[in-house]
């Protein structure tokens, strides 16, 4: 809700609050808009930046089939643009360990702009589920041992 007190006295922030019940309704657009005013107000604002992060997955997923990707990775299992969304979709759909790696495992065969493709998404999901979710830590690990 607008103006609430947060746990600790502290006011919420209206965007924050705006964002949060946007996602609960399931309408991700607005949410991902109210999380770019809140960071143009706040830059770094760590749940603004979080919260967008998991907004715009929530948003690629959504225009996701899954039956393409999985017919586009198996015609061409070099596609990074299909196995980013297969990333995608595995996140949402509970696999996140799974997820991950698969996206390590792309970093590890690729080099050049496919590579760099692939090595941004990983932090862009990093990001978006945060460093308290188990599978982030060694995922990172994973990810520093393909890039060197």
């Amino acid at each position: 809700m607008p103006g609430a007190a947060a746990a600790g006295g502290e006011a919420r922030d209206p965007h924050l609050a705006t964002a949060e019940s946007a996602l609960a309704r399931g309408d991700i657009d607005t949410a991902i808009e109210s999380y770019r005013v809140l960071l143009a107000e706040a830059p770094g604002d760590p749940e603004a930046v979080t919260g967008l992060a998991r907004a715009e997955l929530l948003r690629r997923v959504r225009d996701h089939d899954p039956a393409e990707i999985r017919a586009r990775l198996e015609a061409d299992p070099a596609d990074v643009d299909a196995a980013i969304a297969a990333a995608d979709l595995g996140i949402a759909q509970g696999d996140t360990a799974g997820a991950l790696a698969g996206l390590v495992a792309v970093v590890r065969r690729t080099s050049g702009e496919e590579r760099e493709k692939a090595r941004a998404h990983l932090v862009d999901l990093f990001q978006a589920l945060g460093d308290a979710d188990p599978a982030v830590p060694p995922a990172r690990r994973s990810l520093a041992a393909a890039l060197f």
